[in-house]
């Protein structure tokens, strides 16, 4: 231990070490910016869709942001958005059960995700680029004709309570929610609670 806290100094681009921070040499990099233009797409029905391959991996990683969220949900309803985020895909869709739809993502090596924040939200669907038609079925199917089975909605709901429970248990979180009622007022939807 004591032979190697007596080693200082800091390594350079050739491996070679210098004794301070500042003798240390990098290689010029020139980062030039993708151009949103060349990405943009635009579907039948008017919505704006970026493409942008890679050919790095064999993964194609697809992103559906809309402009939903929280500050949507009406009063009265608050904790609407939390229980879609945890439905969407683990509830069922289409012909398939919750637990039908778990098994064909899990046999197509399918990540999924679902993000709702205050004024967005966000579907993410990675898949081996192989199996990327049968994985755009199974998001159209939990987009278009979610089952919302009622044994998945008592577990969700019972998930929100515990939640609620235990949301003054850490102080981070406490002190976040309080400032934003003292930035944005009472009657923010950003301090809605369910």
């Amino acid at each position: 231990l004591c032979a190697l806290s007596a080693q200082s100094g800091f390594a350079s681009r050739d491996n070679a070490f210098v004794a301070r921070p500042e003798q240390l040499v990098y290689s010029s990099s020139k980062f030039t910016p993708p151009q949103p233009q060349h990405y943009k797409h635009r579907l039948v029905n008017e919505v704006s869709s970026y493409l942008v391959e890679s050919h790095e991996t064999h993964l194609v990683n697809l992103q559906l942001l809309s402009r939903a969220g929280q500050y949507l949900e009406p009063v009265g309803k608050e904790g609407v958005a939390q229980l879609y985020q945890q439905l969407l895909w683990n509830s069922g869709s289409g012909s398939l059960n919750a637990d039908q739809q778990a098994e064909a993502l899990d046999a197509i090596a399918a990540k999924y995700s679902v993000s709702v924040g205050r004024d967005f939200s966000q579907l993410t669907l990675n898949v081996p680029a192989e199996d990327l038609e049968r994985g755009m079925e199974l998001m159209k199917m939990a987009l278009s004709s979610p089952l919302y089975q009622q044994d998945r909605i008592e577990l969700a709901k019972l998930k929100l309570i515990q939640s609620l429970n235990q949301r003054n248990d850490k102080l981070m979180p406490l002190s976040v929610r309080e400032n934003r009622r003292l930035v944005y007022g009472e009657h923010s939807f950003v301090n809605r609670l369910p």
